[in-house]
């Protein structure tokens, strides 16, 4: 048996593209009966698969291809397309509501799910609906018949724009002929009619129908791969997402499509996108599928006028699939959870999670990390049990962000020590016993504004752990060589936000450590106490918020703290 290899050239706009090798690959599908590989080469998809002979070559493949239902009654019953016979059949129907909502001919409904709300109100929705895409198929079919040579040999014809040897580019044209297959905004932003341009090139107010030529029918299949792969759903403000997952290899079969949508008009538009790769990478509908990532575009609702496609752009599935490789899937189901939910029913905003999950951009993770960390210390028990990150995927995360590296974060969790200490130290102090000294220690964080401040939260924290440890060894207390390396972090970063950061270290999980440096403790908390009489006799310069200096002459006087009164310090037999 043969081995068969055609390739689809790019034009460069990345919906089209992926949707005309979609289409192709479903197209060799079912001529060939046989498994077809898709994989993305960079400037062109290469398509394989075993087979010489054609199986079916007549035009009726595109009867068979492109079938939908044929009784109205299928699409309104409220149950799974997926579980049923007729899953194909309202797949089909669902991607083409997609692709044909700017058609100026019929319903305006993009989906499936859109067609069952609007039957609610109107019994002649379905009707209208199927009605518009079975004559729209009808004349596409029409236009091929006429643009051939030999309607016989027709996908011998078409085959060979697809020739590995002397393979066709696309290129986008205006409509000239009459026999021309047009392209809307629908299958790729390229193609919208909206005139806010960067540059004036003289033609933003022409409005003209699109087509591809080159590859003469890859307007054809690009609607045949929107049938199976262009998923449309509402979302909050009367917008419409349009989605397309762009993967890197893929296997097609004649059965293959993605699931249909539902309405999300509760969600913001990036909230639905988010939540929809999240969940394609926690289990991809199609089994062997790389996914490279989730396109998408956002188009305004205008009553009967044209809608507007207001943004545009990607979700980097590859990314959140190494994430998942590295950490687990916890964090993800985490963020579906999240981006599913409800504004109102949120303790915080979650535009900052938004923002870096889609821009990858570690200043927004981080104020998602602050809001977290806020509701641990004031939410309520079951929303402080949500989820807890650990230190190690907050590592992960942070290293994969673009701009990690300009934040305090970042060299803190790398460092091991000084800040870190401290925080993870808070941490244990709210798992035990005392949380309610914990409490009193955060409610004290979020107070600070200077490095004195600073001070005497830490003196307060470094007591409380003091008083632990004569309880359980379950503790970890900062050392001396840790508040001077937060000393440095305050004279970098400032009070302020090394206090922010304290609080956020505390709503970390950390790996289980069995040591328990107890004469460390000591003589951290000695520090602290020299440093505070030094603050109020003079003795530190606070001047500046940012110098922060311990004077080593106060170093002897800690020694003396070992003869005082057991009732005014805390001695080794506490410890």
């Amino acid at each position: 048996m043969a081995f068969m290899e055609w390739q689809v050239i790019k034009m460069g706009s990345i919906m089209f593209d992926t949707l005309h090798a979609y289409g192709f690959g479903l197209l060799l599908g079912y001529a060939y009966e046989q498994p077809v590989l898709l994989e993305d080469e960079g400037c062109r998809y290469r398509l394989s698969h075993d087979g010489s002979r054609l199986v079916h070559a007549s035009c009726h493949l595109l009867d068979e291809i492109m079938k939908l239902p044929a009784d109205t009654t299928l699409l309104v019953e409220e149950r799974d397309p997926l579980s049923s016979e007729h899953a194909l059949l309202l797949a089909n129907l669902d991607g083409l509501l997609a692709a044909l909502f700017t058609y100026p001919a019929g319903i305006r409904a993009f989906s499936l799910d859109d067609v069952r709300q609007k039957h609610r109100l109107d019994a002649s929705a379905t009707t209208r609906s199927l009605t518009k895409v079975c004559n729209r198929s009808t004349h596409w079919k029409s236009l091929l018949m006429k643009a051939l040579r030999d309607p016989l040999h027709w996908l011998d014809d078409l085959l060979g724009d697809y020739h590995p040897v002397h393979a066709q580019r696309p290129i986008p044209m205006p409509k000239q002929r009459s026999t021309d297959i047009t392209v809307p905004m629908t299958l790729d932003p390229a193609f919208s009619y909206d005139t806010r341009r960067q540059r004036s090139d003289g033609t933003t107010t022409i409005k003209v129908n699109m087509t591809v030529r080159g590859t003469r029918f890859a307007a054809l299949l690009a609607y045949i791969g929107a049938m199976r792969f262009l998923r449309a759903q509402r979302v909050r403000g009367d917008l419409v997402n349009y989605a397309l997952p762009v993967a890197t290899r893929l296997l097609f079969s004649s059965d293959l499509t993605l699931p249909l949508l539902t309405q999300a008009s509760h969600l913001t538009p990036e909230s639905a996108l988010l939540a929809q790769g999240i969940q394609y990478v926690l289990a991809s509908p199609i089994s062997e599928a790389i996914w490279h990532m989730l396109t998408f575009q956002t188009l305004q609702l205008q009553g009967t006028q044209q809608s507007i496609s207001v943004q545009h752009g990607s979700v980097d599935m590859t990314w959140l699939e190494q994430l998942k490789t590295r950490m687990g899937k916890g964090p993800l189901f985490f963020w579906r959870l999240l981006l599913r939910t409800a504004q109102k029913d949120l303790p915080y905003e979650r535009e900052y999670l938004e923002d870096a999950l889609l821009s990858r951009r570690a200043s927004s993770y981080l104020t998602h990390l602050k809001d977290v960390a806020r509701l641990a210390a004031h939410g309520t028990p079951d929303e402080k049990e949500a989820y807890v990150y650990s230190l190690k995927e907050v590592q992960i995360i942070m290293n994969t962000m673009e701009d990690s590296g300009q934040l305090p974060l970042h060299p803190i969790l790398e460092r091991k020590a000084g800040t870190l200490r401290f925080g993870q130290a808070l941490r244990l102090l709210k798992s035990s016993g005392r949380s309610a000294a914990a409490r009193e220690v955060l409610d004290a964080l979020e107070q600070v504004q200077t490095r004195d401040q600073l001070v005497r939260v830490l003196y307060q924290l470094n007591e409380e752990c003091a008083l632990l440890a004569a309880k359980t060894d379950y503790v970890i207390i900062p050392s001396e060589e840790d508040f001077l390396l937060l000393s440095e972090d305050v004279a970098h970063y400032g009070a302020y936000t090394i206090a922010g950061i304290l609080m956020l270290l505390s709503s970390l999980r950390y790996p289980r450590s069995e040591e328990s440096p107890q004469r460390d403790a000591l003589m951290l908390w000695r520090l602290l106490r020299a440093v505070l009489r030094a603050m109020t006799s003079g003795a530190t310069d606070s001047r500046s918020p940012s110098s922060m200096t311990v004077d080593t002459s106060l170093v002897p006087d800690m020694v003396l703290l070992e003869g005082e009164n057991p009732d005014d310090s805390i001695t080794d037999h506490h410890l």
